[in-house]
């Protein structure tokens, strides 16, 4: 349990590496702030080498023999120190003079993720504290639960990021593809409309290049349509996997169950009976973001059907 556990940090890691080192898709292909990258690149390489030994002995003893009473006296001491280099690397890359907070800035000042950069930052910064304070004051499997529970929060945003990137780039490739096919066919109907030939010198017989511009990661490129499709589905799924992940942890997750709203009959049994069904608080809130999905892709499908279907078209003219 040690091994894989550990091992599926290390991976978590490895991946921030490879997308953030030079010449890795982070700045090749979803184009994102070189200082950023380089931040995130130094702070995943001291997490692998300062956090993941001491994660591996915290796991390997939690998961250990219970007759050896090690997890409230070592195994807490080592959790305790795991969670200072961790504590202050993310307040290294979250601080406000920090690569990440000039990015994001200077990309949009007047965005809500900068407007509230200074909550949801010290809020990240304070967990691994908070975590350690659990531990030093006695709550020390407390402490352990939320710290898995947070690192499946953490592998969720990470897919969610890595996932809202491609979908940013790919959308803008075939946006730069789709100007592309308009030009060459408006090119093409201009030189068949050419039908009188003119005696003209060799030099000026010369056409200018037309320079396609190289495709730009900018929300102004992107139509306002296919970015609200994205931010619905990153914002779905988002919650999604947050109700799986705190589910079975927090209580309150678990008291919604309990909220039942009102009874369907789904059949009736052998005796004639009916057979009710409870419909509970958390289906009513599943069902009105499937309600409110199916409003967004309604209003948002002309601009989704012309990136994913037009772009595969040959357009003629006229």
């Amino acid at each position: 349990s040690g091994i894989s556990s550990t091992a599926v940090a290390a991976i978590f890691l490895g991946l921030i590496i490879q997308i953030c080192k030079p010449g890795g898709v982070g700045r090749t292909h979803f184009l994102w702030n070189e200082g950023a990258c380089n931040q995130f690149l130094r702070s995943a390489k001291s997490l692998l080498y300062n956090f993941i030994p001491l994660l591996f002995f915290v796991i390997f003893i939690q998961n250990g023999p219970q007759d050896l009473d090690y997890r409230n006296s070592l195994g807490r001491l080592l959790f305790v120190l795991s969670m200072i280099p961790l504590g202050f690397v993310l307040a290294r890359a979250l601080s406000k003079t920090g690569p990440l907070a000039q990015s994001i800035s200077e990309k949009n000042p007047d965005g809500k993720l900068n407007k509230y950069r200074r909550g949801w930052s010290g809020v990240i910064v304070a967990i691994p504290f908070l975590l350690m304070t659990l531990a030093i004051l006695g709550y020390y499997f407390t402490a352990y639960e939320l710290g898995k529970q947070f690192g499946n929060t953490a592998w969720l945003f990470f897919i969610l990021i890595v996932v809202d990137a491609g979908m940013h780039r790919s959308l803008c490739l075939a946006q730069v593809k789709i100007a592309v096919q308009k030009a060459e066919a408006e090119r093409e109907a201009a030189e068949k409309d050419e039908t009188e030939p003119t005696q003209i010198s060799p030099e000026d017989d010369v056409r200018p290049v037309t320079e396609i511009a190289a495709p730009s990661m900018d929300a102004e490129k992107i139509t306002e349509q296919t970015l609200l499709v994205i931010r619905s589905v990153i914002l779905v799924a988002a919650l999604i996997g947050i109700w799986l992940i705190w589910a079975e942890t927090v209580p309150a997750f678990r008291f919604l169950d309990k909220v039942h709203l009102w009874e369907n009959q789904i059949g009736v049994d052998k005796a004639g009976k009916p057979v009710m069904v409870p419909v509970t608080l958390p289906n009513l809130i599943i069902s009105l973001l499937i309600f409110a999905g199916t409003i967004i892709a309604v209003r948002t499908v002309s601009g989704l059907l012309e990136v994913l279907i037009l772009k595969g078209l040959t357009i003629l003219q006229g």
